[in-house]
């Protein structure tokens, strides 16, 4: 009735309801939901008026998505025209050999650009299905037999708020990916630089999966943070597209805190995009090991390494003593909880993983984090002095078994090396060459002490 229409153009003068209007559509679109919501928002819509309404948002969306595009294409015929111009301007003016390497360079220009030109005449959408004829008895089948053209809208608002049309291979590769998500299926794909996997893939994989049912992390390098944090901003600044881009930061001397818990469980509701590095991440699972390890031990580490303890050995004071009462268990068991509740929200959400070779890379992306007491490697020091005895029992066999003469001269040599020279290398030489058999006899004594142990 005219009275509930004017009822409601009131209240939303008043600002009393929240208005109705491209961007809300446009969000609308994307929801399964979208038609049922409308109404709820516009009682006096009905059930075809929420459909045509959602039918005109997409067509309106196509058109200036499409007219974006042949802007683009209007530019390239103009630079194709330009590039025409100007190989006929050198043609009409000839010349010798130069001339000559000025046409085939503007001849190859011609060539690119009109490539260029035709491939974004010829482009089509990808994830547009055409309309096509099917089987009777199938499903989705209009009156004519004709299967009706179909769309995913949430590419489709992708495309209207980025001001772009996606590529067929990024269309394929989204679907893969997130095929593989759903199902469960880690999956890897390389791509090369310029093709769009942190402008185009990471953001559509995001504003795909995270639904409000799972979490969606991107993990990154340490020196594309801010970069991908811009990109995110970038692309979910859009009214259709706002979508929360959080960081999680996370380090060694970090606590698992409520409200970092909070925080993880908000971005799932949220639908927010998590992102982090590879430190980070790496902190947080070797932190819940260290607090399991104190939870069964009972105790911190005896030999601290802390400014204080340092401090005490530096100025030779006694070491202060470690007792059980310094641990905390309840906060600890508190902190392991946490951790635990986030591992789980992590387990069941999906990770985007950029520059792949990089963040999972041995040896560019290790981070050590030594845990407990220090102890003595197994059999030290005799592990490591072994070897060097045994060698050394083995050159002095082998030295004896040369002339006296020569063997004196090497000793005396190598004890002039480290150090006797002059006239002093002669009384040297008499020394080394009288206790060699000692140092022969010891060596062979300390050999087979150490094997006997």
């Amino acid at each position: 009735p005219e009275s509930e229409r004017r009822a409601r153009a009131l209240a939303q003068w008043a600002q009393c309801e929240r208005p109705i209007g491209l961007g809300l559509l446009s969000e609308l679109l994307m929801s399964r939901r979208g038609e049922v919501e409308l109404r709820a928002l516009n009682p006096l819509l009905g059930e075809q008026d929420a459909r045509a309404a959602m039918d005109g948002t997409a067509a309106l969306l196509l058109r200036v998505s499409r007219s974006i595009f042949a802007a683009k294409a209007r530019a390239v015929a103009w630079k194709l025209q330009r590039t025409l111009a100007s190989l006929k301007a050198k043609l009409s003016a000839g010349g010798g050999a130069a001339a000559q390497a000025d046409v085939a360079q503007a001849v190859a220009s011609l060539r690119v650009v009109s490539e260029t030109l035709a491939r974004t005449l010829c482009f089509r959408r990808a994830h547009v299905t055409p309309p096509k004829r099917a089987p009777p008895g199938a499903a989705g089948v209009g009156a004519d037999g004709v299967v009706p053209a179909s769309l995913d809208p949430r590419m489709l608002v992708f495309e209207f708020a980025g001001g772009m049309v996606l590529r067929p291979p990024q269309v394929s590769l989204i679907s893969k990916l997130v095929s593989g998500a759903t199902q469960g299926r880690s999956m890897c794909h390389q791509m090369l630089m310029g093709e769009g996997k942190t402008t185009v893939i990471a953001p559509m994989l995001a504003l795909l999966i995270g639904d409000g049912s799972m979490l969606v992390t991107q993990i990154v390098p340490t020196p594309l943070l801010r970069f991908s944090h811009a990109t995110l901003r970038s692309a979910f600044s859009a009214p259709p597209l706002h979508k929360p881009v959080w960081t999680f930061r996370f380090d060694r001397r970090a606590s698992v805190t409520i409200e970092l818990l909070d925080k993880v469980r908000a971005a799932v509701t949220e639908r927010a995009v998590l992102l982090s590095t590879p430190a980070a991440v790496k902190a947080f699972l070797l932190k819940l090991l260290e607090l399991l390890h104190l939870l069964d031990t009972g105790q911190y580490p005896k030999n601290l390494n802390s400014i204080g303890e340092k401090m005490r050995r530096v100025m030779r004071l006694k070491p202060r003593k470690v007792t059980d009462d310094r641990i905390d268990k309840a906060s600890l068991q508190q902190q392991a909880a946490r951790a635990v509740a986030l591992l789980q929200l992590w387990k069941s959400g999906v990770g985007i993983i950029d520059e792949v070779d990089v963040v999972l890379h041995p040896l560019k992306s290790e981070l050590n984090w030594p845990l407990g007491d220090k102890h003595a490697l197994d059999f030290a020091p005799t592990r490591w002095e072994l070897p060097w005895w045994m060698l050394h029992a083995l050159l002095l066999l082998q030295e004896e078994a040369k002339p006296e003469s020569q063997r004196a001269s090497w000793l005396a040599s190598g004890r002039s090396s480290a150090g006797l020279s002059g006239r002093n290398s002669a009384p040297a030489s008499k020394s080394v060459s009288s206790t060699s058999a000692e140092a022969e006899r010891e060596c062979l004594l300390q050999l087979k002490s150490a094997c006997e142990q």
